[in-house]
């Protein structure tokens, strides 16, 4: 039986884009938490166990959020 993936959608001014598929819950966090670093300067903002969001000045927001598979 093959081990659970999971997944990393990021959904950001009317685009969804598939981040990655990751063998450990671990690597999408990690990848996450580092794509939402990146945003986060400019923005407002929160990053959760399995989700972010960030709202720039614009008032745009980028979401993630992590599915298992």
């Amino acid at each position: 039986m093959k081990e659970k993936q999971y997944v990393l959608i990021r959904a950001s001014k009317y685009d969804i884009e598939n981040s990655g598929f990751f063998d450990t819950y671990y690597e999408a966090h990690k990848e996450m938490k580092r794509q939402y670093e990146i945003l986060s300067k400019d923005c407002v903002g929160e990053l959760n166990d399995d989700d972010a969001w960030c709202m720039d000045n614009d008032g745009f927001v980028t979401n993630w959020k992590i599915f298992d598979i």
